[in-house]
């Protein structure tokens, strides 16, 4: 059986599962053959898990839900339990969190994060954005071109028709078409023949892609995220840095005296000196949280960045673009776009906010320097090289982090390297 019919299979069985595993009747409105539940917030009002022909921001409940979006954009996010969730045919953004969650994204430009879990997530028509985050996930591509990212697990991905981007995730994934390939294994089957047998021989490559982490170190502090999902900290406590709130979290980073962390309803948490008002978290939802010196930012669920805090070289003050990822440095902070090349602001007297041209998966901002994973592995730095920690080794690597006057990072191997200053080893 070759990989595009194995996705088919699974992706068929574990549907199948899911749908069985939720109650309910079929109505008018329906979602996999599911009648949509009730309890959800839809707007502010509790009611039935079902939008209106508008924009609307729907929040599921802490169980099984059955949720469809209907038309125009719609921000649906299922909370906890396994939920089944259509997006409808907008620009829709699509967030399982926690459970075994069935995704349709349906018609549309659509941003899909099926969160913790073994999730099954059906792109449907248009270019879009599909990740699976922690879980074994299944993540099916339709025509366009489209983005899937793995995850944490072991994952199948499948772009489906277009010159899809697919990336495998941190264990090693099956990917099966797309025109360019990340920490995926590709299965290459080879057949021959002679007058007596026929030999089939199966080989497989495996590609780099960063994976996500746990755990965040600041200037005196470290914080983790513990299997129930809490956040535990350890180091300085000078301001409550260390102190996290109760509940649950999905990103946690560490700065100088404060912390922020991502909620699993999308919204930040932040703790610890506010003396810049770095903890004052504006309204709305985010998928991503980056904490700095005595400012922060966050990445909401349109892809825009905004920051706080502390602003002496405009390091709250990102420009007006959509990004996927992004870090805030000392006095900079960087974002890779969309297009996945790279916008920084704030201070750039070493050109650290001036990064170099070409395509990244990953950026990374600190004091004087920046640097950044291109998309076959490489590091790439940028800014002062007064540590030589902008002269990276050779290599392909997984993950990047910058300090202070040095950098480390991991290479696809597993194995850790580090450049620049190395007075304290």
């Amino acid at each position: 059986m070759n990989t595009r019919a194995l996705s088919q299979v699974l992706l068929a069985g574990v549907a199948t599962l899911l749908v069985a595993a939720v109650p309910g009747s079929v109505l008018a409105q329906t979602c996999f053959g599911q009648a949509v539940t009730t309890g959800c917030s839809v707007n502010g009002v509790i009611g039935d898990c079902i939008g209106t022909e508008g924009e609307d921001h729907i929040k599921g409940t802490d169980t099984a839900d059955v949720i469809m979006g209907l038309g125009s954009r719609d921000r649906i996010n299922g909370l906890a339990g396994d939920d089944v969730i259509c997006g409808g045919d907008g620009n829709d953004k699509l967030k399982g969190s926690r459970g075994h969650d069935l995704i349709d994204a349906g018609a549309g430009d659509d941003y899909v994060n099926g969160g913790r879990g073994n999730d099954t997530v059906l792109a449907g028509a248009g270019e879009d954005r599909l990740g699976g985050t922690y879980g074994a996930d299944v993540l099916a591509g339709e025509e366009d071109d489209d983005r899937l990212r793995g995850g944490g697990d072991a994952d199948l991905l499948d772009g489906g028709p277009g010159e899809d981007r697919l990336n495998g995730g941190r264990d090693n994934d099956i990917c099966v078409g797309g025109e360019e390939l990340r920490r995926c294994e590709i299965l290459t089957t080879t057949t021959s023949t002679t007058s007596t047998t026929t030999t089939t021989v199966t080989t497989s490559t495996t590609l780099p892609q960063p994976p996500p982490s746990p755990v965040d170190a600041g200037d005196a502090h470290t914080c983790a995220i513990l299997s129930d999902e809490t956040v535990v900290c350890w180091g300085s406590n000078s301001h409550g840095q260390s102190t996290p709130p109760a509940g649950a979290f999905e990103q946690v980073s560490a700065a100088e005296q404060h912390t922020c962390g991502l909620r699993p309803d999308d919204t930040i948490e932040c703790w610890g000196d506010n003396f810049a008002g770095q903890t004052t978290v504006p309204a709305g939802s985010f998928w991503q949280a980056s904490a700095a010196d005595r400012y922060s930012c966050g990445l909401r669920a349109d892809n825009t960045a905004v920051c706080w805090g502390w602003s002496d070289y405009g390091q709250t003050s990102p420009p007006a673009e959509t990004f996927t990822q992004i870090d805030a440095g000392r006095h900079h902070a960087c974002g890779i776009k969309i297009d996945s090349t790279v916008a920084c602001w704030g201070w750039d007297e070493y050109d650290q906010s001036t990064p170099p041209a070409g395509s990244f998966t990953q950026v990374t901002a600190e004091y004087l320097h920046s640097c950044g994973i291109g998309p076959f592995g490489a590091v790439q730095c940028w800014g002062a090289d007064t540590q030589g920690q902008v002269s990276p080794p050779s290599g392909t690597f997984a993950q990047v982090s910058a300090g202070y006057l040095h950098t480390c990072g991991v290479r696809t191997n597993g194995e850790v390297a580090c450049w620049g200053w190395n007075a304290y080893g």
